[in-house]
């Protein structure tokens, strides 16, 4: 359901005469992390997950990244997440990376589950939002309304 929920989501976006259909990124946060990890569409240019281990060692359908593979991928958790006490849980999805090109995973230090607020998260989203963007020659030109 939330795989076709992110696709109708692309579909939409692509149609806002503002937004550049060749690059769309998708973010999720917890169970969001969760819905973004699990797809295998390829409406974005980029998939980013924070607040997920992409570890659910005993539910098949909630473990594993299954973002095509030539598909970045950015990845954020706190070391110690207090919403993944158990030991099945733990972990980052870097592990599950493979030989996925241009992807990155950040375990942060210390407690936390949210990664909005830490500075390192934010800075390594726009980084890979700028490493990822193609850039238009019409990219600066002002929007037609």
């Amino acid at each position: 359901m939330r795989e076709a929920e992110m696709e109708y989501a692309a579909t939409q976006i692509r149609r806002l005469p503002w937004v550049d259909p060749d690059n769309v990124f998708v973010l999720g946060t917890s169970e969001g992390g969760l819905a973004v990890a699990t797809t295998r569409g390829r409406s974005f240019k980029g998939y980013i997950v924070t607040a997920w281990t992409c570890r659910q060692d005993y539910l098949t359908e909630m473990q594993g990244l299954w973002v095509p593979m030539d598909k970045p991928v950015l990845a954020i958790v706190y070391a110690d997440d207090p919403w993944f006490p158990n030991p099945w849980q733990r972990g980052h999805c870097g592990e599950r990376f493979g030989p996925r090109k241009g992807s990155r995973s950040i375990v942060l230090p210390g407690r936390g589950h949210s990664v909005a607020g830490a500075p390192e998260a934010r800075s390594a989203v726009l980084d890979f939002l700028r490493q990822h963007t193609t850039r238009r020659p019409d990219a600066l030109a002002p929007v037609q309304r």
